[in-house]
Order: structure tokens, then sequence, then C-alpha cells
């Protein structure tokens, strides 16, 4: 008995056809049911926002810890610059350290964390606005925690998901292009925060961080405020990355978030 047998070069066989057409849509409805399967089941990316049109922002340019705008409405909370793609923005921003500027950008959000990405030194005008001055600092508490290491960047809105082994190697990326890097911890309730992360002489951390970046670790040293800014200070030789038991009980990653406290500013 002769059998319908599909070659690709010869016409397509008359007995296959009714086949191929259960066969077709079956398959798509097959693929379609296991994307939205997969997604039910994967974590929301949280509440980050990346806006698509520019505005423009008036205050104070700061350089220390890293480039950030301090303006009247957000004078305890200042608004960290960068510059569009995996680059710092202090090389614009440094001719104006300490001066009244307008500055246009996109901004991005999470929480009450704020930052602006600025393309380039057209970005910048000098203002005759009043100058202010960064938040006094708190007194540093020692602490120990437990979390992941990001690029601010991309976790506070330019990359869902922003965090975990998918993310690592955008986030080096952006970390040794200068972004400011945070530390994403989460308490046993699972609520989570950001801590921004300084050196030991409360300036930029550089790449001294990279070994350990998008990895569950333990960190230790002081946090202190900047205003409502929640800062730490770390060494490198003060970080360690999870293993074992530990690493196990935390999981492969932060994880994503669901919620705007995902970057809340913790008290």
């Amino acid at each position: 008995m002769k059998r319908d047998f599909y070659v690709g070069y010869l016409p397509f066989p008359v007995g296959l056809k009714p086949l191929f057409r259960l066969l077709i849509p079956v398959t798509l409805l097959i693929a379609l049911g296991t994307v939205y399967l997969i997604a039910e089941k994967t974590p929301a990316a949280g509440s980050g926002t990346w806006a698509l049109d520019t505005t423009t922002v008036t205050g104070t340019i700061v350089m220390d810890p890293y480039p950030m705008l301090i303006t009247d409405d957000r004078q305890d909370n200042p608004i960290l610059l960068v510059q569009l793609g995996k680059m710092s923005a202090h090389d614009i921003v440094a001719p104006y350290a300490g001066q009244s500027v307008e500055l246009t950008g996109f901004m991005i959000e999470r929480g009450p964390w704020q930052m602006l990405e600025i393309e380039s030194s057209e970005s910048v005008q000098a203002s005759t606005a009043d100058k202010l001055t960064l938040p006094t600092a708190s007194e540093p508490i020692a602490v120990s925690l437990q979390g992941e290491i990001v690029d601010s960047k991309c976790m506070l809105g330019v990359m869902k998901p922003g965090a975990g082994k998918v993310h690592r190697d955008c986030a080096e990326l952006c970390i040794m292009g200068g972004m400011p890097p945070m530390l994403l911890v989460k308490n046993a309730d699972g609520d989570k925060a950001a801590y921004l992360l300084v050196d030991e002489n409360g300036k930029a951390v550089g790449t001294q961080l990279l070994p350990f970046i998008a990895v569950p670790v333990r960190l230790s040293g002081s946090a202190f405020r900047l205003g409502k800014m929640p800062v730490i200070q770390v060494q490198s030789k003060d970080v360690q990355a999870l293993a074992g038991e530990v690493l196990a009980a935390f999981g492969p990653s932060i994880g994503l978030a669901g919620t705007s406290s995902f970057c809340r500013i913790v008290s």
C-alpha cells in the first residue's frame, strides 16, 4: 500500500492535507497555552518605569558619592543622574558641580527612588535658581545583610527583570560604566528594599564589587542616610557569596517584585 510522504521540493501530498489542517492549529494552541502558563507562573517584574518623553528638572548638582541633582521638592532624597546607555553622567555634569542647573532627560522611577537619564552636555543648562545643599548624613551603624547587588539604572525601571543571573552580564557592564550599585534586601515577610552602595570613604564604589554582582551575598558595612536616602559603606573584603544551605534558604536571586515597595526607603 502506497503511503503519502512529504518531501519539501515536491508537491504537498493530497492525503496529508486533512492531517495538517488539524495539526497546525492544535500545535499553535499548545504553544499559546504554554506561553500563557509560563507567564502566569513568572513573578511580576515590578513597578519601575522609564519615561518615553523628556522632562526638565531644576536643581543643584552634587558629585559625591555619585552624580545627583538636589531639587526643592526632593532636597532630602536627591535624583540620581546617569547618561544614556551604560555610562555614568559624571563627565557631563562635573563642570556644573555645586551649581544650579536645568537638566533635561528621561525620568526613571521605582517607589521613592528617582533617576534622570541625560543624553549629552546639551541636556544641561545653567540656572539662576537658589543653590541647594546635600542632606546631612546620619550617624552610621554596623549592619550585616543578605541580598543581591544590582545596578541601579536597570533595577529602577530600565530592564525587567533587573536582577538575577539572567541580568548579570548587563549589570556588570552598567557597573563598569559607572552606574551606582545597589544592595537589594528582603525581610522575613518578603518585603524588599534598596540601599545605595559606596566605598569605605563614602565615595563611588567603582568596580570592586564586580565579582558579586547579581548573585546572593552577605554584605557587612556601615549604614547611614543622606536625608532619606539609605546608603551602605562597604569594602569588597566584607562581601561573601552565599553557599550551601544558606544559599538554598535564600534562593537563586532576590526575586522579582510585584509592588512599588520593592525599592521603598526603609526606616
